[in-house]
């Protein structure tokens, strides 16, 4: 069995429209609009293919956090085997390290892609130098939205004691653990250092399909299942304070 739509005429022999005489149409008011496959081909932007072009540079903290978009951080090196381009890219790196400047870029993955607009932010580590970059948004990506105020309305207004409970619980799940006598900071949760759960179980199936095609598939591994818990140390010192917070917030 197969779902097969047709379209027919509002006449008397409901005269059926062949598949090549429909296209699709958008309602504007009440008029409708056709919108047909060569509208959408000359519509869409063309681009001339891969790119990745500095357009100027901008003070690091114009930039904000809040505006970072994508997936995903792309780490830009200079061409294998290419020492003026090296040197010409670790010349950028550091003037816009020294100057806390970031160098705001034209990226097109592919010919088919459309445009972006990012910021590349210098890295320079024991091992390596690179730009990373970081897709920002178009203005029709920003969205402003405003609330009232919760400050004075009577049952919103949080009690000290609540105040204190909720303070002792982002203590109590710190993901930085920090020895003051030693002076050392030890990070418990790498996120950095953790690959895509979503990718490392596709991965798992494949294998497991590759070699066991008949087989159902197996049980995701612990060590994914463990990148997506809260480490144990912080689940035990959060106990108490969620405790009071049940308590204090019933």
């Amino acid at each position: 069995m197969w779902k097969e739509t047709v379209y027919c005429l509002n006449d008397d022999d409901e005269t059926e429209v062949q598949k090549e005489d429909v296209i699709q149409g958008f309602r504007y008011g009440s008029d409708i609009v056709p919108f047909s496959k060569v509208d959408e081909e000359q519509m869409k932007y063309k681009t001339d293919g891969k790119c990745f072009a500095v357009l100027g540079f901008s003070r690091a903290s114009q930039v904000l956090r809040h505006r970072y978009m994508g997936n995903q951080v792309l780490k830009v090196f200079a061409a294998k085997d290419d020492e003026a381009a090296a040197v010409a890219l670790s010349a950028l790196i550091h003037a816009l390290d020294e100057l806390d400047m970031v160098a705001i870029v034209r990226y097109v993955y592919d010919k088919r892609s459309l445009p972006q607009v990012g910021a590349a932010f210098p890295v320079i580590k024991d091992e390596y130098e690179c730009l990373a970059y970081v897709q920002l948004p178009y203005m029709e990506d920003l969205r402003q939205y405003l609330f009232s105020s919760l400050k004075h309305n009577k049952k919103c207004t949080a009690t000290e004691d609540q105040l204190l409970a909720v303070d002792s619980l982002i203590d109590s799940m710190s993901l930085v653990d920090e020895d003051e006598t030693e002076g050392t900071i030890k990070d418990i949760f790498k996120t950095s250092k953790f690959p895509n759960p979503q990718f490392q179980r596709l991965y798992q199936c494949l294998q497991h399909k590759a070699f066991h095609p008949d087989a159902p598939l197996p049980a995701i591994e612990k060590h994914v299942l463990d990148m997506l818990m809260t480490p144990q140390d912080v689940a035990e010192k959060c106990h108490a304070p969620l405790e009071k917070i049940k308590s204090l917030l019933p």
